[in-house]
């Protein structure tokens, strides 16, 4: 139990210095991503950085097939310190799950989900500042149980302003 509210149900991610849960908010009524960062493990204090910016940027954002921001707070112990953002989770799998288990899209199916994503991208791009993913690949596009698309994982987001330049992403799915 996490701050009196979050029953833990499973890992679903693990880093050195992040662990991300699925988890059910006794006061929402409801399962959520929970995003942990161990501060005592953290390399350099850019990691708090960007994980402080997302949830900023998820309190912005206001779409249903982006995650929506729910709850920040930290847990202090004698030795160290962890920070965690709570954000809704969406049912269903993830592209590259999709891909894996041999699941054949048709042509207009693919055209189909284009389309729902660059919905969701002009939506943030939208936003002043204009808000960029930086790490858009088939591991953060949940295909939701209705056929609907989610994009997740903001923890790489950026409000653009004028004279930023960090680069993030993954390689393979990032521009070079």
């Amino acid at each position: 139990m996490l701050n009196n509210r979050y029953d833990i149900i499973s890992n679903l991610n693990k880093s050195h210095y992040a662990i991300t849960y699925l988890a059910y908010d006794k006061e929402k009524n409801l399962k959520v991503i929970i995003k942990e960062l161990i501060f005592k493990e953290l390399p350099d204090w850019k990691a708090v950085e960007m994980f402080e910016r997302e949830a900023n940027i998820l309190k912005q954002l206001n779409h249903q097939n982006i995650p929506k921001f729910i709850d920040y707070f930290t847990i202090e112990s004698e030795n160290q310190a962890r920070f965690y953002l709570v954000q809704n989770y969406f049912e269903g799998i993830n592209i590259k799950q999709a891909v894996k288990s041999k699941e054949r899209l048709t042509e207009s199916k693919a055209l189909e989900n284009l389309k729902k994503l660059l919905k969701i991208l002009d939506y943030i791009h939208s936003i002043n500042p204009p808000v960029i993913h930086r790490d858009i690949k088939p591991e953060n596009i949940i295909i939701q149980e209705n056929e609907d698309l989610a994009l997740v994982d903001f923890g790489s987001v950026k409000a653009m302003e004028k004279g930023d330049m960090t680069i993030v992403g993954t390689y393979g799915y990032m521009p070079l």
